[in-house]
């Protein structure tokens, strides 16, 4: 009998679409007849419009083919490609799986759906990240601003420090300056009063600047 090659046997298509099965025969032996049929119908599926049966022989091999067009629910099934020749027939069988368009609609849902959920996600990280970013920068400006104001803050002090320093400095050294002129000119007096009273010798305190009298 004629030798099958293996190909695709299994198909899955959706509503509407259309399909093609390929049957590959060895050319070894000289086919006598070669065609397709459904395994619930028994019958020599021709070309119309619903399907189109398409040959080509080579030196090696034949191709048959079977397309089937705008697929329905009813086209669902196994498909049989069957080869003749003087010592025999082998047959290579197809299934077809047709799946709802209610199927198709609700992957596609899920996947846009899935899809969508990890634009989400993504945008929602993102966002989370920039806050982040932002909190961290935030925080930075504000320990700079804070040590910059420290540092103003020590230095206005230590200003006003040195400041009171030498107000304090000046008020003393004026103080003494006064202190000094004022024993100069008690001095003085004294010197004036010894002359003018020989008979009495006076004594002041250098510190708390009072006069006594002691008769000679």
């Amino acid at each position: 009998p004629p030798e099958m090659i293996e190909e695709k046997t299994v198909d899955s298509v959706y509503i509407g679409q259309s399909v093609t099965f390929i049957c590959s025969i060895s050319n070894d032996i000289p086919i006598q007849e070669i065609f397709w049929s459904r395994e619930d119908q028994q019958i020599k599926i021709n070309s119309n419009e619903k399907y189109e049966v398409v040959e080509n022989r080579s030196d090696n091999f034949i191709q048959y083919k079977l397309i089937i067009k705008n697929i329905l629910l009813s086209d669902n099934g196994y498909y049989i490609c069957t080869a003749t020749n003087q010592y025999g027939s082998s047959l290579t069988q197809f299934q077809l799986r047709v799946n709802h368009l209610k199927d198709f609609f609700i992957r596609r849902t899920i996947l846009f759906g899935s899809i969508l959920i990890g634009l989400f996600i993504s945008f929602i990280l993102i966002i989370i990240a920039l806050i982040n970013h932002y909190k961290q920068n935030k925080h930075k400006r504000i320990r700079k601003k804070s040590s910059t104001t420290d540092e103003t803050i020590s230095s206005s002090l230590a200003k006003q420090q040195e400041n009171i320093q030498h107000d304090y400095q000046d008020e003393t050294n004026s103080i003494n300056d006064q202190t000094f002129i004022h024993e100069k000119l008690l001095n003085n007096q004294i010197r004036n009063d010894t002359y003018d009273s020989p008979q009495h010798d006076l004594f002041y305190s250098r510190y708390d600047l009072k006069r006594y009298s002691t008769v000679v």
